[in-house]
């Protein structure tokens, strides 16, 4: 494998571990609950604008990128199915509250107002859509 092959595999083997990720949880009180799934499916609020995180195909009318890819291997690690809500960075905090979505993904910037309200991970980029990857 030459050099560029194995830095292609480390990046995707790290994005499928720390591809930022939001859930929501109510942390007050240390109560913490998560939202159930109930239909057997995976939903995952996206903006479909970070690339290469999540980008939106609209001539296949797909989700593409890292986002997707660790989405659908959470999902089928889960046993479950896995579906796609595209959202906006303005929406996206509402439509985690209203269930609208189990999870989101995908260039999510971690605010002091979305640490109160979610879980996030850590970040895979910093800075911009251009940044490298560490």
């Amino acid at each position: 494998m030459n050099d560029v092959s194995a830095s292609i595999k480390k990046l995707f083997l790290l994005s499928l571990i720390a591809t930022p990720m939001v859930s929501n949880a109510s942390t007050e009180s240390n109560n913490i609950q998560f939202n159930t799934i109930t239909d057997n499916t995976l939903t995952v609020c996206t903006t479909g604008d970070y690339p290469p995180l999540t980008s939106f195909n609209s001539e296949k009318n797909t989700f593409e990128g890292f986002a997707p890819i660790v989405a659908a291997n959470f999902a089928k690690h889960l046993n479950l199915n896995l579906a796609f809500t595209r959202t906006t960075w303005k929406d996206l905090s509402d439509d985690l509250k209203s269930g609208k979505c189990d999870i989101a993904m995908g260039g999510i910037t971690y605010t002091k107002d979305r640490s109160k309200d979610f879980y996030l991970s850590k970040s895979v980029a910093k800075k911009s859509k251009s940044s490298c990857f560490y």
